[in-house]
């Protein structure tokens, strides 16, 4: 049977999550493409299905029933037709909503649900052929087809899931180290920590290959949290090996991440992790992202003042590549305002960039905001930015990313 659209309903009093049915009035009809799923709140209906020339009942649903889920997890031809047994009134999932929250869900998670839907379907084709014979722990048919690219998929998410498990446990991953310079002075002002796997018979990995997978895992939590505890120990390093007598103690900024955000204990972690290090809390720069303000402020100016309160730095990463708005840095207790590489690079070749990053500097000035440019490759970037009031640059003018070896090498006593 041709796939056709399903007859959708005027919604009643243009409330679109419910619709109202007529006695007898069709829901949905077999064959047709399933773009909703319904949950009766008042009536039944009835579920039936084509065989040969008569039409058999499957079930009678009464409300609190759901139906029509199955198109919307599979994309698959309804397989029934649905008729309201006097009036009825659901309550619509659309599915886009549904694409939404299996795309949310754990990849693995979502591939046991595709899986066991698959072989639902083979089972019911197999029953209405008269075939007895149950599809079996491997099928390899027109279930198999239909989440294979789902499995290869989650099958590789998996390797490095693990792998980076094993990673954490092993000493594989390390920090890097980009140093922040004073361009007024030339002076070492502290450094940022960055994050690196150093997988055995493979290349240095950067965190864009792994970090993101992390997030969505929740491994980067107790990555994260390893991370911070690294930078605490690594400070009290940095002062028996690097002298800065006469100037400010030198600082080490962490990143922190969506998942760690949400720990509602993430301040008393810090806390103890600095406390176990010996670490003063006032040489760590905690640096978040714009992205972690806009999805939840009130609990981002929460946790940022608690963060503030425990004596920890609060810089403001990649600065104007978000929803950037000047009008709400004075709500948040930032210290740092961190120009994203891409605005530095413009500032030589693009007058309004170059406006922009002065704006920016002028903007943060008068908040009291310490401004620290990224991505500076250039000498002109430097004197450029000196010029008009940045105080700090960080980028590989100055250097790369070090193992710490080769930080203390570079900057030791």
């Amino acid at each position: 049977m041709a796939q056709q659209p399903e007859h959708i309903p005027r919604s009643q009093g243009g409330r679109r999550a419910q619709r109202v049915y007529e006695p007898g009035e069709r829901i949905f009809a077999e064959g047709e493409r399933g773009d909703t799923a319904y949950i009766i709140q008042c009536g039944q209906v009835e579920l039936t299905r084509y065989s040969g020339t008569s039409i058999d009942r499957i079930a009678l649903l009464d409300p609190g029933e759901l139906f029509g889920e199955m198109a919307l997890v599979d994309g698959r031809p309804r397989t029934a037709n649905a008729t309201a047994v006097g009036a009825v009134e659901l309550l619509t999932i659309d599915r886009a909503y549904v694409e939404k929250k299996i795309a949310q869900t754990d990849s693995l998670v979502a591939l046991f649900m595709r899986v066991i839907m698959a072989r639902f379907r083979d089972q019911l084709a197999m029953n209405q052929c008269g075939v007895g014979e149950p599809v079996g722990e491997v099928g390899a048919g027109p279930a198999k087809l239909s989440y294979a690219e789902d499995l290869v998929r989650t099958t590789k998410r998996m390797e490095v899931d693990f792998a980076l498990r094993e990673a954490l446990d092993s000493s594989e991953l390390a920090l890097f180290y980009q140093p922040i310079m004073d361009l007024h002075t030339g002076d070492l002002a502290g450094c940022e920590a960055l994050l690196r796997w150093r997988r055995r018979g493979a290349d240095v990995t950067g965190p864009d290959e792994f970090v993101p997978l992390a997030e969505d895992t929740g491994m980067i939590v107790p990555i994260g949290e390893w991370a911070f505890g690294q930078v605490c120990r690594d400070l009290k390093l940095f002062d028996r090996k690097i002298c800065v007598q006469d100037k400010p103690p030198l600082y080490i900024s962490v990143n922190l991440s969506g998942r760690q955000f949400e720990q509602s204990d993430l301040v008393q972690r810090f806390q103890l992790l600095a406390a176990a290090a010996g670490a003063d809390p006032g040489r760590i720069r905690i640096e978040v992202t714009e992205t972690l303000l806009i999805d939840n402020p009130t609990r981002a100016q929460t946790m940022l003042q608690d963060l503030r309160k425990a004596g920890f730095r609060i810089a403001m990463d990649d600065f104007g590549t978000g929803y950037s708005s000047f009008s709400y840095l004075h709500q948040y207790p930032i210290d740092i305002l961190k120009i994203d590489r891409s605005f530095t690079s413009g500032i030589l070749t693009d007058a309004r960039i170059a406006s922009i990053v002065r704006a920016l500097v002028a903007m943060a000035d008068s908040l009291g905001m310490a401004v620290i440019a990224e991505g500076v490759t250039d000498p002109r970037e430097a004197e450029y930015l000196r010029g008009h009031g940045c105080q700090y640059g960080q980028g590989y003018l100055f250097s790369p990313p070090l193992p710490i070896d080769a930080f203390l090498e570079n900057y030791g006593m």
